[in-house]
């Protein structure tokens, strides 16, 4: 691979391509133009950005319906989702639980 090398590198010293592409990267100093212009933030822009944020929405409550479908049909059939009617009776509602403890905490207060 050195011959090959060796050839085109002396290819382009002859043709004067070297020096130029020599001369191109010795000048380019790594500092930017003062000059540039700056792209401003337009709701265009931002097409995509909203069009998929809609599509996950849209998805999202397809999913929580599709859910909600499916878990009342079950409970309809008497099945229940996830666990056992006979412990589903037995746990005591979320909102029983929350009123016992302000009640609790009221009785203690006076």
């Amino acid at each position: 691979y050195i011959d090959v090398i060796n050839r085109a590198l002396l290819k382009l010293q002859e043709n004067s391509r070297l020096d130029t592409l020599w001369s191109t990267i010795l000048r380019n100093t790594g500092q930017c133009a003062t000059t540039t212009a700056t792209a401003q933030l337009t709701l265009q822009s931002l097409n995509g950005v909203f069009t998929v944020l809609g599509i996950g929405l849209l998805t999202s409550f397809v999913a929580l319906i599709g859910e909600y479908v499916y878990v009342t049909w079950l409970d309809v059939r008497g099945k229940t989702a996830g666990c056992p009617y006979e412990q589903v009776r037995d746990t005591p509602c979320v909102w029983e639980v929350a009123l016992t403890r302000v009640m609790r905490l009221k009785k203690n207060r006076l």
